[in-house]
Order: C-alpha cells, then sequence, then structure tokens
C-alpha cells in the first residue's frame, strides 16, 4: 500500500471517527431537552391535582368537571319471551343509562 492511500485512508477513519462522535453528542443533548422540556409539561399539568383541585384549573364547567355516561351493567336471563337459546344461565349483558 503506496502512502498516499495510507494517508487517505486515515483521514476517512478520522473524519468518520468525529462524524459519529458529533452525532452521539448531538443525539444525547436533543434528547436531553425534549425530555426537560416534556417533564415540565407534566408538572405544569399535574399541580392542580397535587393542589387537591381534582377537577382541574377552572370554574368546574370544563371537560374534567363531570364523569361521562354512567352506566350500569345487568345481565339478562337466557331465558323467557323474545330469547333464543344460549349456551348459559346468561346469554347477554345490557347497558342502561343510570342518571
Amino acid at each position: 500500500m503506496t502512502l498516499r492511500i495510507r494517508i487517505a485512508l486515515a483521514a476517512g477513519i478520522a473524519v468518520a471517527v468525529t462524524v459519529v462522535a458529533l452525532a452521539t453528542a448531538d443525539y444525547a443533548a436533543t434528547r436531553s431537552e425534549l425530555r426537560g422540556g416534556i417533564d415540565q409539561a407534566l408538572s405544569a399539568r399535574a399541580q392542580p391535582f397535587v393542589a387537591g383541585q381534582p377537577d382541574g384549573p377552572g370554574n368546574g364547567q370544563g371537560p374534567g368537571s363531570t364523569p361521562g355516561p354512567l352506566l350500569g351493567a345487568q345481565r339478562a336471563p337466557s331465558s323467557g319471551p323474545g330469547r333464543g337459546p344460549s349456551s348459559g344461565p346468561a346469554s347477554a349483558v345490557v347497558l342502561r343509562d343510570r342518571r
């Protein structure tokens, strides 16, 4: 191998190592910054719950102030008028609004 090829190979390897090192450092810095931003956002969102306000900020009229539909589950009997054959003691689960 000639001197010219050895120098070119050494320079290429040096450039490759430098690129990998810089890319790794940039990745670590960006990851740290993004995680810090997420941590701050989550902490800000959790403050109303930590402070003892379960419904969150506001006057209680926002999306977190009332629960969704209250559903109760009830098993329908497996026999009776309008029922088809079933494989067990209960053939269906009926949901109804309990408000």
